[in-house]
């Protein structure tokens, strides 16, 4: 699993579809706008918000159509560009 500390804080296992971000998602931050900012690294399959109140226990998570994409959003992070 790779963290990243910038920006939106996503991780994922090698070769996943599917992103959660563990961090820079706020109570403002609306579904649509989250499947957007990460919609230009590929098609995005599911774009789940998680529990606002208590994202610790349940964080939002992304699933695109390509493992790919889940792999270059995680290096766009990497390089601060997200």
């Amino acid at each position: 699993v790779r963290r990243v500390r910038v920006g939106l804080v996503l991780s994922a296992m090698a070769g996943s579809r599917t992103i959660q971000i563990t961090g820079g998602v706020f109570v403002s931050t609306t579904r649509m706008w989250l499947k957007k900012e990460l919609e230009r690294f590929g098609e995005v399959d599911v774009c789940h918000m998680g529990n606002r109140d208590r994202p610790e226990e349940e964080p939002p998570w992304v699933r695109f159509k390509q493992p790919r994409a889940a792999e270059d959003a995680l290096a766009a992070c990497e390089r601060g560009e997200v």
